[in-house]
């Protein structure tokens, strides 16, 4: 009797345990746990040269990323909307607004149409513009677009673009989201500093005098930053704010400097790795 009331004991707390939630899964040291899921898909054309079909001398990839789940279907829209028009506006043609398809078809009639002209034509066009996700934690998802062409100018452009959201409703943030309304003008300060600092600019020097390109020569911040545990980085592209011999201009601060600027609900937590 007593054999069997232990083995009843027995079954009935291994029962119980069975019935148990099952324990979320732990996340290993160094990884970092997606919110939203997303994939890539491709387009991309091809042309050889004439004088040897081993040589591209037209090649054009452009990646678009699709929102998968994770967030609402509003939320997730959102965003693919926003990095949808962020091809289309990093492609410098003149004209209206294209899609990632319509500039691929125009490059590629572009280029045949001069290769028709100019029968011993064989220079090279590239034309990438291609995206990395590099936050996608803390109530934020946010992406990078490398564009990269040449089709023939005196020199190849290649531009950096951040973008970061609020992964719940899918809102583009710009820098007056991200930080305090009454610290924002003390980032602007920082900004100024490192940018005469990184150019070797004297404080008694305007910036117009130093060859920039600020509206009444007032250092302004644009909207394209990387947010990561790592810090903040604000980057201005060539042309942007100083002739293309400037090339990237790039200002950064650690994570300690700024976090205490940043919103609260955007400040990472302690123990997030460092990404």
């Amino acid at each position: 009797m007593k054999d069997l009331s232990k083995y009843l004991m027995l079954l009935v707390a291994t029962f119980a345990m069975s019935c148990q939630p099952n324990a979320p899964e732990e996340v290993q040291s160094g990884e970092v746990p997606d919110t939203l899921t997303y994939s890539f898909t491709t387009i991309e054309k091809s042309i050889p040269c004439k004088d040897t079909q081993n040589k591209m001398c037209l090649d054009i990839f452009i990646e678009k990323m699709k929102l998968e789940s994770g967030s609402s279907d509003q939320a997730l829209a959102n965003i693919e909307k926003t990095l949808l028009k962020a091809i289309s506006e990093s492609d410098n043609a003149e004209g209206e607004t294209k899609t990632p398809e319509k500039i691929a078809e125009n490059l590629e009639s572009e280029y045949q149409r001069i290769a028709e002209e100019m029968p011993g034509y064989n220079l090279p066009w590239q034309y990438k513009s291609d995206f990395e996700v590099y936050l996608n934690q803390n109530g934020l998802f946010a992406a990078q677009l490398i564009n990269y062409s040449f089709t023939g100018g005196a020199h190849p452009t290649s531009f950096l673009y951040y973008y970061t959201f609020d992964k719940e409703n899918g809102k583009l943030l710009t820098l007056r989201d991200l930080i305090e309304p009454k610290r924002y003008d003390q980032l602007l300060r920082m900004a100024e500093a490192e940018l005469r600092d990184s150019r070797g600019v004297d404080s008694t020097q305007t910036l117009e005098d130093a060859g920039f390109w600020f509206e009444d020569s007032r250092f302004a911040l644009n909207d394209n930053y990387k947010y990561t545990t790592r810090g903040l980085e604000i980057v201005f592209n060539p042309y942007e704010v100083a002739p293309f011999s400037e090339g990237e201009i790039v200002l950064m601060f650690p994570y300690s400097a700024i976090e205490p600027m940043v919103r609260p609900e955007y400040r990472f937590e302690k123990d997030v790795p460092a990404l």
